[in-house]
């Protein structure tokens, strides 16, 4: 039987004291396991009330657009989600387009009109069309990015990029019940009569019925450029999808006015306006 000398033995414990000791080092625990990507965050949004004040705009109404003041609440519960509400009211205002149709039609009090068979008039184009004068939204926000900006090279500001998708209302108003026809043998039709061709063949003497409250569905981006822990700027664009027939006249041409002459549209509004948050100062993660 061969003999192990003693230094060979001593060698083989040795290696195996070597490799027990790298495979020991090879399960101990890291000591980063469970710690938070980014230390002493200042955590700008998480459990903290964003008051806006806004100017609001439509960006792509046809005949009359939008402009009115507004508020946007949010409440961020994480840094990344939060849920929001926003309430903007005013007026309308003629678009290029719609200022270009007024201009050109006739009005009932000149001897030129009815000289054309079933052109509206420039009264009841200006009785048909609807202005919306108030937009609302319930909705989540998602804020997936979030970071700072160099600002013509001489320093940094903070900024973060949200979704919204919620649920929105749109009011529209018309001045259909003030018009009154001035030229001869015209009246109004009844909504019995206005939804057939034979019983009312004028449509521009029927109700639009374009006004009223209008549920739709509601997306947008936003952006907050941040000046302070507290004051930040805050750029808005929202979709409001609704159906719609802004114009209150005949779509579709069959001589009447109905449910078939409104369509699908996504009315946009762009919001500007100064973030307020609060409490005044923001959290430092761990």
């Amino acid at each position: 039987m061969r003999r192990i000398s003693t230094p060979s033995l001593g060698l083989v414990l040795l290696a195996g004291v070597l490799v027990a000791g790298t495979a020991h080092a090879d399960v101990k625990k890291n000591p980063l396991d469970g710690a938070p990507a980014v230390r002493h965050k200042l955590e700008l949004r998480k459990l903290r009330f964003e008051v806006t004040p806004q100017l609001v705009v439509s960006m792509n109404q046809d005949f009359r657009h939008f402009i009115g003041g507004g508020l946007v609440l949010n409440f961020p519960i994480t840094d990344w989600l939060g849920v929001g509400l926003q309430v903007a009211a005013g007026g309308g205002i003629d678009s290029g387009l719609g200022s270009a149709v007024n201009n050109q039609l006739i009005s009932e009090t000149s001897s030129d009109f009815g000289k054309i068979p079933f052109q509206p008039s420039r009264e009841q184009y200006q009785a048909h069309v609807a202005s919306i004068n108030l937009v609302s939204s319930l909705y989540a926000q998602l804020t997936p990015f979030a970071g700072k900006l160099a600002i013509f090279g001489s320093g940094y500001a903070r900024y973060d990029l949200s979704i919204m998708l919620g649920v929105g209302l749109m009011n529209l108003v018309n001045t259909w019940a003030a018009y009154t026809p001035k030229y001869a043998g015209a009246t109004k039709g009844t909504e019995t009569q206005c939804t057939t061709a034979a019983a009312m063949p004028d449509p521009n003497l029927c109700d639009p019925k374009n006004n009223g409250l209008k549920f739709s569905g509601m997306w947008g981006i936003g952006m907050h450029l941040f000046f302070n822990e507290w004051l930040a700027l805050n750029l808005e664009l929202r979709g409001f999808v609704t159906s719609t027939n802004m114009g209150g006249l005949d779509i579709d041409g069959n001589r009447a006015l109905d449910g078939k002459d409104s369509t699908v549209t996504n009315n946009m509004f762009a919001g500007v306006g100064l973030t307020f948050l609060l409490p005044i100062h923001a959290k430092v993660s761990p």
